[in-house]
């Protein structure tokens, strides 16, 4: 999941931890709203 979700946010492996954090927050909402609608 994680793996899926860095090469999704264009292997961005080297954004600080914060940043990183945030971003998978913003991909774990987007998959559960898409999840949603399906």
């Amino acid at each position: 999941m994680t793996i899926e979700f860095l090469g999704r946010g264009g292997g961005q492996a080297a954004v600080p931890a914060p940043g990183r954090l945030a971003m998978l927050a913003v991909a774990l909402l987007g998959f559960a709203s898409v999840r949603r609608r399906a």
